[in-house]
C-alpha cells in the first residue's frame, strides 16, 4: 500500500508542522471575510490563555460535501453550551470551520487506511493530500473544537453525523508524515472503531442505498 510507511511513521510521530507566516492586524479589523489561506495568516494581537498568539487562517480548499452529515445544525437554545466550548477549544477558527466538519473535503483526502490491533478494527487513518494551510495545528484545533461542541450538546447523533472523530472513546492523533497530514482515529470500543472506519471510508466513497 502506498502509504504503509507513512502509517507506520504516524504511530511514532509526535511533532507538529511549521506554522504559517503571519501578518498583524488589529482585532477590530478581523472579520469573517479576511481570513487568509495557505502559508499566510492573520495575527490578531490577542493571546490564548496559555500565552500563545492567536492566528487565523484556513486551508486553501473548497467545500466539496454539501450533505447534512458534514454540516452543523443546532437549535437557538444551544448557543450558551456552544459558546462555552468555543471559548476554550475553537479559538482562531474561521466561522466556516465551525459550520462544517474538517473532513468535509473529499477531494483533499488521499487515502483511507483501516487501523487494526491484530485482527480487530479499531478505527482508521485518514491521509490528506498536501494542501497549503492544512497543518497539524489547524487540524488538531478543528477536531478539538467539534469534539468539545459535540460533548457540550450531549453527544447528539445528528451533530456532524459523518465525522469519524465523533465516536465514543475516540483517541485522535494528528501528524505530518511525508508532507501529508495523517489523522488517526481509534477507539477501544469495537463498535465505535467500526463506525469510525465506516465514516472514514464514506468520505471517499459515500454509502448508497444498496450498501
Amino acid at each position: 500500500m502506498r502509504h504503509a510507511l507513512m502509517i507506520t511513521l504516524l504511530v511514532a510521530a509526535c511533532g507538529g508542522s511549521a506554522r504559517p507566516h503571519s501578518t498583524s492586524v488589529a482585532s477590530s479589523q478581523v472579520s469573517a471575510n479576511n481570513y487568509k489561506c495557505g502559508a499566510y495568516a492573520i495575527r490578531t494581537g490577542e493571546m490564548t490563555k496559555e500565552g500563545e498568539p492567536i492566528t487565523l487562517w484556513m486551508p486553501c480548499w473548497d467545500f466539496t460535501k454539501d450533505s447534512a452529515l458534514y454540516q452543523v445544525h443546532t437549535n437557538p437554545g444551544s448557543s450558551a453550551e456552544l459558546a462555552q466550548a468555543e471559548r476554550t477549544q475553537c479559538i482562531g477558527l474561521a466561522a466556516s470551520a465551525l459550520e462544517r466538519s474538517p473532513f468535509v473535503q473529499d477531494n483533499a483526502i488521499d487515502e483511507i487506511v483501516p487501523h487494526r490491533s491484530g485482527s480487530t478494527i479499531q478505527g482508521a487513518h485518514v491521509v490528506f493530500k498536501p494542501i497549503p494551510g492544512l497543518t497539524v495545528s489547524w487540524m488538531r484545533r478543528a477536531i478539538a473544537c467539534h469534539q468539545a461542541r459535540w460533548r457540550a450538546l450531549g453527544k447528539p447523533a445528528n451533530y456532524l453525523a459523518g465525522d469519524p472523530t465523533l465516536i465514543e472513546g475516540a483517541q485522535v492523533n494528528v501528524a505530518e508524515v511525508d508532507d501529508h497530514i495523517v489523522v488517526l482515529i481509534a477507539s477501544d470500543i469495537p463498535a465505535a472503531g467500526m463506525i469510525a472506519l465506516d465514516r472514514a471510508q464514506d468520505l471517499k466513497a459515500p454509502r448508497t442505498a444498496a450498501r
